[in-house]
């Protein structure tokens, strides 16, 4: 399947699974957006740091999830 990036003009082929929801669409925007901006200025990566990874987890440390929950038909 050929993806065309808006943000670079290119079209690259690769094989995904079509968009099926307004909310992968999204989020395939965002991580485009991303893409871009990495191959654009890859001198802004940053390692994960030890101190980043800690301040990541305490955002989700209350979160609990049900792997065994059944989903929603518009999370399928």
């Amino acid at each position: 399947m050929a993806n065309f990036n808006a943000f670079t003009g290119r079209t690259s082929y690769c094989e995904e699974t079509p968009l099926s929801s307004e909310n992968e669409y999204r989020a395939a925007l965002i991580l485009s957006i991303l893409e871009n901006d990495m191959q654009q200025h890859p001198e802004k990566l940053q390692p994960l740091t030890a101190s980043m990874r800690r301040s990541a987890e305490s955002l989700v440390e209350s979160v609990e999830i049900d792997f065994g929950a059944q989903l929603l038909k518009e999370d399928e």
